[in-house]
């Protein structure tokens, strides 16, 4: 990926949109089987995924679409978990983020992929 902006009238090159957010997993977030709930993780992804459009646009954008998630790996309490996302293609009416999500056990400072996410989103108008 080159750092040219992917949306000239935006001025902003890709790299300068990524962003991460990071999150410690608790005990309430877990579903039965004892795995952080996947709506957890998809949550960080959606807001991960929205502060590199926005940033990228800077205006107020809207999720279109998450499309091919991939559950990799479970996620326990107590891990860290960081959610880093990028621009991937920036079209005349939206954008595509990827979002990779990585889990880290504390103690240990082994990290892992766990998750990766395509997110479209599109900008509203100011108005």
């Amino acid at each position: 990926m080159s750092d040219t902006p992917a949306n000239p009238a935006a001025g902003k090159t890709p790299r300068e949109s990524e962003s991460s957010l990071s999150e410690s997993m608790m005990p309430n977030q877990l579903n039965p089987v004892g795995n952080v709930f996947g709506g957890e993780i998809l949550a960080l992804v959606d807001k991960a995924g929205g502060v590199v459009a926005r940033r990228h646009a800077r205006m107020p954008v809207v999720t279109v679409s998450m499309d091919r998630v991939e559950f990799q790996q479970p996620i326990y309490a107590g891990e860290y978990v960081e959610a880093r996302g990028r621009i991937v293609y920036v079209g005349r009416t939206s954008m595509e983020v990827m979002v990779t999500v990585e889990a880290e056990n504390i103690e240990t400072g082994h990290r892992r992929q766990t998750n990766r996410c395509f997110l479209t989103y599109v900008a509203l108008d100011r108005e």
